[in-house]
């Protein structure tokens, strides 16, 4: 399951008192901590009444996904029918007990596993897929380790998972240079860009600061903005 941050409240209000200047949101996770479920436009308005402005959103959905090996021949979650009887899962006990995870997944689209999940700590879930010691995990859509241990997200074609559009919070009281050159970030990272970076840093151990300044070296609107 996709990383906890800390409460919405509590980011907010560290960030509405100067600590620290922006953070990097979910779509998404906000709209369900708001008991009303207003859209996202009301959302920008709420935000503006303390002081805060929401966006730009930064293009990627961190959401859940099922994954897979890249030989496996799988390509959507659909497909899973396909080796329901020989397939075996394998997650994080969350994942395995919340009615929005696997056993939603289940009934959602119709699957009926030979094999029960096997619990094991979430981290390990990625090198046992690699290992062939399960078949298929739950993880996040942009994770590196998809990439740097040749595995593959299969597509949600029923649209189980909810989306994580990730956006940039920052206070309105911000320099306008820094406004400018956090507004150029808009839409400047897709789910492929975002894995591809997640796996400079967890496969092949770069700092996250060194990758950031690399990405965004290359990235010429985003220069343009910070200019």
């Amino acid at each position: 399951m996709p990383r906890r941050p800390p409460s919405e409240p509590r980011r907010n209000a560290r960030l509405r008192f100067g600590d620290p200047l922006g953070i990097a949101r979910y779509v998404r996770r906000i709209l369900r901590h708001r008991a009303d479920g207003e859209p996202r436009a009301s959302l920008v308005d709420a935000y503006a009444k303390r002081g805060l402005h929401w966006g730009p959103e930064l293009g990627f959905n961190d959401t859940f996904a099922m994954i897979v090996r890249r030989d496996s021949g799988l390509r959507t979650i659909s497909d899973l029918k396909n080796v329901e009887s020989k397939f075996q899962p394998g997650f994080g006990y969350e994942f395995s007990e919340r009615p929005d995870g696997w056993k939603g997944l289940l009934q959602h689209y119709g699957l009926q596993f030979a094999k029960p999940p096997k619990t094991m700590e979430l981290g390990l879930t990625y090198k046992a897929l690699a290992a062939g010691q399960v078949d298929l995990i739950a993880g996040n859509s942009t994770d590196g380790l998809i990439e740097s241990l040749g595995l593959r997200v299969l597509d949600d074609d029923r649209h189980y998972f909810p989306d994580y559009d990730a956006a940039v919070v920052y206070r309105n009281d911000l320099d306008p240079k820094c406004r400018a050159a956090l507004d150029s970030l808009a839409g400047i990272l897709d789910d492929a860009t975002m894995r591809r970076l997640n796996y400079e840093v967890d496969g092949r151990k770069r700092r996250v600061e060194d990758v950031v300044r690399e990405f965004l070296s290359a990235a010429p609107h985003a220069n343009a903005g910070a200019r």
